[in-house]
């Protein structure tokens, strides 16, 4: 499966599974949660106008879909029977997730995309929603408390930290802009030298409660003082 930003015209597929989702969670005694045409196609249109919306696919067919929000999320401001650890930092929020009928392994899919592009995740979904719910709690993800949502109902809150695999992003940056920086130092110090101080941190990280991401970027950077001078590299 690949994941990409859905584009406007995606619209019509997007919305035939999100009906196959309602249909699902009745199915499933869960009468509360997407009604009154929730997500709605003004919803979906502008998850695209902000390149939140990423669909799911298979041999370029749409399979599955889901909303992927960096940034503060203004429901998730008021969490009750809980808390958020680390709220300062930055977070991405999984929402508006469905998959096409007859398809599955869409939320692994998702959920693995998502963790190489956030160090830290969060989700919710309502109470009656059980196959959400044990997918959400089978990857890892922590019970944080009750957030609500626009209309004032409850929804379970989850929390992933430190989600176990390298930020794209962040990885492009310093593949791009950082590791290049190396091949102007002298020959004991150029990618070669900067890639195996990577590796070996990252191996070493592996036994640790630590941020895999901050550790790449600490080994990335280690030697980039070179660009000053031998003399004084440690301390620039």
């Amino acid at each position: 499966m690949d994941i990409r930003k859905a584009e406007a015209g995606d619209s019509a597929t997007i919305m035939s599974i999100y009906v196959h989702a309602r249909e699902l969670m009745r199915r499933e005694g869960n009468d509360s949660q997407w009604v009154n045409g929730y997500p709605s196609e003004d919803i979906v249109a502008e998850d695209i106008k902000q390149g939140n919306c990423m669909v799911v696919t298979d041999n370029d067919a749409i399979c599955g879909v889901f909303a992927f929000i960096e940034g503060r999320d203004p429901t998730y401001e008021r969490i009750d029977d809980g808390s958020w650890t680390e709220d300062d930092r930055p977070y991405a929020t999984i929402h508006r997730m469905g998959r096409a009928e007859g398809r599955h392994g869409i939320f692994g899919a998702a959920l693995d995309w998502c963790r190489h592009n956030a160090t830290s995740l969060r989700v919710d979904t309502h109470e009656k929603n059980r196959t959400m719910r044990m997918l959400i709690e089978r990857s890892g993800f922590e019970r944080r408390g009750t957030i609500y949502v626009s209309d004032g109902t409850p929804r379970i809150a989850y929390q992933l930290l430190n989600t176990g695999a390298l930020c794209n992003p962040l990885k492009y940056y310093i593949e791009q802009k950082i590791i290049p920086l190396y091949e102007s130092f002298d020959t004991a110090h150029r990618s070669t030298h900067a890639r195996t101080v990577i590796d070996n941190s990252l191996e070493l990280a592996r036994h640790y409660d630590v941020d895999l991401n901050m550790v790449y970027a600490t080994a990335a950077y280690h030697d980039t003082g070179l660009t000053a001078g031998r003399e004084r590299h440690h301390i620039v």
